[in-house]
């Protein structure tokens, strides 16, 4: 049988059929794989991350607080973290109230305005247990699934600190945030004290031993939105913000599991997985 003339139309369709095919099959698969990786892998949570840290490279400029409903485009990370190494702060054991069996060991940390709280904690390894009598109007804690570290922000000022089982103690709430629109800085005291219940760095919570999450309105001013932002401290001289792409009304964290952290947002009970995807 006589094969066909690569010049000859029958020669031409036939590739072109087969172009088509195989046009079609990269087709098919891209839009397969981009269908899992929107809803079911990893990869969703990370890549919307990198996007979104894009916005905490810090810049050196100064400004006053402008338009309040301009956005936020750029956000700084810069901390003013505090280093406690003070061991004369460990005092003696003291009974814990709620257990028979157990007695803790109590380290008085002191906060920027001065305020002093018992942190209980038990073993030589350091493991955090909470706090001992403070004002719950006034304060709130988290301690990390390893219990290395516990959170303890102040409700009314939102400012956050953490303090490691070294008795390191660092600030997590940045100064300020920079707008690249408006090339100027927002400061935190300025921002707070112009919107009322505006939502800075509230509600810190521990994802797991390394990543923090907390809910702020930045990167909006003027409006009620909310969204779930990230405070990475894998690297304590190196701490950083990431806003997420999870946002809504009326957020509010619960459980901790083994999936992610339970939240309520819109009104709805979701589950924050911890990569970040809301199921």
């Amino acid at each position: 049988m006589r094969k066909s003339s690569i010049f000859s139309r029958e020669y031409e369709k036939r590739i072109r059929r087969r172009r088509f095919f195989i046009l079609l099959i990269i087709v098919i698969f891209s839009i397969i794989l981009v269908y899992y990786i929107v809803n079911f892998s990893k990869l969703n949570g990370y890549v919307k991350n990198i996007y979104y840290s894009m916005i905490t490279k810090e810049n050196k400029l100064d400004g006053n607080l402008n338009n309040g409903k301009d956005r936020v485009e750029s956000v700084t990370s810069n901390m003013d973290d505090e280093n406690h190494n003070n061991t004369q702060n460990i005092d003696e054991i003291v009974d814990n109230g709620t257990n028979e069996n157990n007695t803790y060991l109590k380290y008085e940390v002191e906060l920027q305005n001065n305020d002093k709280l018992n942190v209980l904690y038990e073993g030589e390894e350091v493991k955090f247990v909470g706090l001992g009598e403070f004002d719950s109007n006034k304060y709130k804690y988290d301690i990390s699934p390893n219990k290395e570290k516990i959170l303890i922000e102040n409700i009314i000022t939102q400012d956050t600190y953490m303090l490691d089982n070294k008795f390191n103690l660092f600030k997590l709430d940045p100064e300020f945030f920079y707008s690249n629109s408006a090339r100027t800085r927002f400061y935190k005291n300025d921002v707070v004290s112009s919107y009322e219940n505006y939502a800075w760095y509230k509600d810190a919570r521990f994802l797991d031993d390394n990543t923090i999450i907390y809910v702020s309105n930045l990167p909006w001013f003027g409006k009620d939105e909310e969204y779930i932002w990230k405070t990475d401290i894998t690297n304590v001289n190196d701490i950083r913000h990431f806003m997420t792409s999870v946002g809504g009304q009326n957020i509010g964290f619960g459980e901790l599991t083994e999936g992610g952290i339970k939240v309520n947002i819109n009104n709805e009970i979701k589950l924050l997985t911890f990569s970040f995807a809301l199921n």
